[in-house]
């Protein structure tokens, strides 16, 4: 794998968390989102315009690629919402990277494809780690059964948006491609925080955390374009394990800025999860 790509990648992680934890401390999470994504928007603008000046252009193919992947961000940042309404971020979060590969596991099996032994090692250590985060026996009924469900599928979801946008940029530039999702998502949350909000309460939000959102924007458009990027010079199978050490940061986060409990657990259940995502990943098949 190239070392660009390692790095881009790692840095990414760290990145992620970071606005995930900052989301987690929000109050109205629908709100941040649709503001931080708008945020996103603002911070793509630049790139965006002197790639257009240069005369690129965005493709119909890619145009439908990031159309696809912000209509999907909709169960996306409402898995987010939900997941860190009532859980820890120390749990949703490592729980939301652990389904991902299980997602492309999954589409492979029902595309007729076998997981080898190796990989069916790494779904195993994915599993276990997963319920040992949720902290082992759950009720089925419970609010943590349901940050489990929530996070299970947010995670899903992302492997999903994934793959399309990496076959996106391989028909547009990374810069151009974020600037169009980006504008995309934001109006299908603004819309969705409108209706659960109103209008009022969301530019309130929004003046009142301008700060923190603008930083959090400029954290996750920097760490998604690394990856769009770093998917142009890797596969995504060698991408996906490395934006799993992500969970160790959220873990650390969670302890250590937001006071989640059990934090040492949590960071080898953390290992023990990104080992799996890692056999899934490179040698699942």
């Amino acid at each position: 794998m190239d070392p660009r790509a390692v790095a881009l990648v790692l840095l990414s992680a760290l990145l992620h968390a970071g606005w995930n934890a900052a989301l987690k401390a929000s109050g109205d999470k629908r709100c941040f989102n649709a503001a931080f994504l708008a945020a996103c928007a603002l911070w793509s603008v630049p790139g965006a315009l002197w790639l257009l000046a240069s005369g690129v252009r965005v493709s119909p193919a890619a145009f439908g690629c990031a159309l696809a992947s912000s209509l999907i961000w909709l169960l996306y940042y409402e898995g987010l919402a939900i997941s860190y309404d009532h859980g820890d971020l120390s749990v949703a979060y490592p729980v939301q990277r652990g389904a991902a590969p299980l997602m492309a596991v999954a589409l492979g099996v029902a595309a007729g494809h076998r997981p080898t032994a190796l990989g069916l090692a790494g779904i195993a250590l994915i599993v276990l780690s997963v319920g040992r985060i949720g902290g082992g026996k759950i009720e089925w009924r419970s609010v943590a059964m349901r940050v489990l469900v929530a996070s299970a599928l947010t995670g899903a979801i992302s492997a999903t948006y994934v793959a399309i946008d990496g076959w996106g940029v391989m028909r547009c530039p990374p810069l151009l491609y974020a600037a169009v999702e980006s504008g995309l998502g934001t109006l299908w949350l603004t819309l969705r925080a409108c209706r659960s909000a109103g209008a009022t309460a969301l530019l309130t939000y929004a003046r009142e955390q301008r700060r923190v959102l603008l930083l959090c924007a400029l954290a996750s458009y920097v760490a998604y374009t690394m990856i769009l990027v770093a998917l142009m010079h890797a596969g995504a199978m060698y991408v996906v394990p490395l934006r799993a050490t992500a969970v160790l940061w959220a873990v650390l986060l969670g302890g250590f800025h937001l006071g989640e409990p059990h934090v040492g657990r949590r960071l080898v259940d953390a290992g023990v999860m990104i080992a799996g995502i890692t056999l899934v990943s490179v040698f699942g098949r």
